[in-house]
């Protein structure tokens, strides 16, 4: 599999970004962490510049409100 897949817990405002919790080989192939570094870490972990910090806006307030939701985010490795 060539795309890279990262799964996060659930989000909560309260604790800040949720952490990590499974990346593919992909993901590890792409952005040069390790599995082991990236485990646990916050998903802001490849937030840059060119994130779009509205496009994460609404991604957060459909995670708080329960409702499914994707998006596509420019991140960095």
């Amino acid at each position: 599999m060539n795309d890279l897949v990262m799964i996060t817990e659930a989000w909560a405002p309260q604790f800040g970004w949720p952490r990590i919790v499974f990346v593919n080989e992909a993901f590890v192939r792409l952005t040069g962490y390790s599995r082991q570094q990236a485990l646990g870490q916050p998903c802001n972990l490849l937030h840059g510049e060119e994130t779009d910090p509205d496009e994460l806006n609404r991604l957060q307030q459909a995670m708080a409100r329960g409702e499914p939701a994707q998006s596509e985010q420019m991140n960095y490795a």
